[in-house]
């Protein structure tokens, strides 16, 4: 490809070549290869112009309204593989396409692939119970806080699942539910243990290796609630929240 001119170049090389330069010699006088100047000056004599063609237009596979419902299939299912979405495009548009023209649709409507959050998955009926919680004890003061005790039970994974999955999403909407990823105490490699926390910080931890029952769960109270108390500083009165249990105990 040779060497791009300006307009006030080319029409400098026409006056030359009016006046009878040769293509040689224009090329010397404004520092150009020959072959530069001849194409210049062929283009103006085949086709009157100096200017370069307008570059076409792509030819675009979608319109406006099909890349809408491209939008609209991804906002409803942001977990759908971009090779999923090009068949369900190519299925039900009638259209061919690639998958990396349906990834470019996306691109254009700042929807990119990114690994989605992990958040523990909570239920309807949990998120209700946790809500009227909070609300019970929204004015509780600081001195009552710092007399309970919270104790749960959980099993915390030790392997992960394999592979990476991605979710369809645009710009700060990584919390958005349907673009987390929910995670489920029980399954898997795994470890359950028991713990106790209160304002003081974290009290006992213990291990749990056998199935637990409520026969398990009473020793295990007996053998590390009120000794999490007494190094918590908390050992004469306290109280004692188990997890989904509106009830509290009184120590």
């Amino acid at each position: 490809m040779g060497k791009r001119t300006t307009i006030e170049q080319r029409n400098l090389i026409l006056e030359h070549f009016k006046i009878g330069y040769s293509y040689r010699q224009i090329a010397k006088m404004v520092n150009l290869s020959t072959t530069t100047v001849f194409n210049i000056i062929r283009r103006f004599v085949d086709e009157n112009r100096i200017e370069d063609k307008g570059r076409k237009a792509p030819n675009k596979i979608f319109t406006e309204q099909e890349k809408r419902r491209i939008i609209r299939k991804i906002r409803e299912n942001p977990k759908l593989s971009a090779p999923k979405l090009t068949q369900q495009v190519q299925d039900e548009m009638g259209k061919k396409c690639s998958v990396q023209t349906v990834r470019r649709v996306l691109h254009n409507h700042d929807f990119n692939a990114q690994v989605p959050r992990k958040k523990p998955f909570i239920s309807t009926k949990n998120k209700g119970t946790r809500m009227t919680f909070a609300k019970t004890h929204l004015d509780k003061d600081l001195e009552f806080w710092n007399t309970v005790i919270f104790e749960d039970e959980s099993k915390f994974n030790i392997f992960d699942s394999d592979g990476r999955n991605y979710v369809w999403r645009q710009s700060n909407t990584e919390l958005n539910p349907k673009h987390l990823k929910a995670t489920v105490k029980h399954g898997g490699g795994s470890v359950m243990v028991w713990a106790c926390i209160s304002a003081a910080g974290v009290g006992n931890l213990v291990c749990i290796e056998t199935t637990t029952d409520r026969n398990v769960d009473l020793r295990i109270l007996k053998e590390n609630l009120l000794q999490s108390a007494e190094k918590l500083g908390i050992r004469r009165t306290f109280r004692f929240y188990q997890d989904n249990d509106q009830d509290n105990n009184q120590a």
